[in-house]
């Protein structure tokens, strides 16, 4: 009769533990702590802002050989014209989040 009776954890994985942000696990299972951030907040925004004066280049870029028949790749032209409002958009998210930072710590009483 015991031979139709399978243990229970043959049916259940163990409960694995969950690693905080900036840790990362090596190959023998120990984990590595990274330490924050690497880069200076101010190549961050500086990055940013070129990634969102590149985009706008490429895009018009894109639009005056469409125009001036350099070239009839008009999906082109759409898919600059979505990652230039995309650079916008992310970079205004992230400067709303810094804003928010930073006013939050000026509420802060010392």
């Amino acid at each position: 009769m015991s031979e139709f009776i399978t243990p229970v954890n043959e049916f259940f994985t163990p409960i694995q533990k969950m690693l905080r942000i900036g840790e990362i696990p090596n190959e023998d299972n120990s984990i590595n702590k990274t330490s924050g951030a690497t880069e200076p907040f101010s190549n961050f925004m500086t990055n940013a802002i070129n990634n969102v004066i590149e985009t706008d280049k490429q895009l018009a870029m894109d639009v005056q050989a469409v125009a001036t028949g350099q070239s009839d790749d008009l999906h082109s032209v759409l898919i600059s014209q979505t990652k230039a409002s995309l650079a916008v958009d992310v970079m205004v998210q992230f400067r709303n989040k810094f804003l928010d930072a930073y006013n939050e710590l000026i509420r802060m009483g010392v």
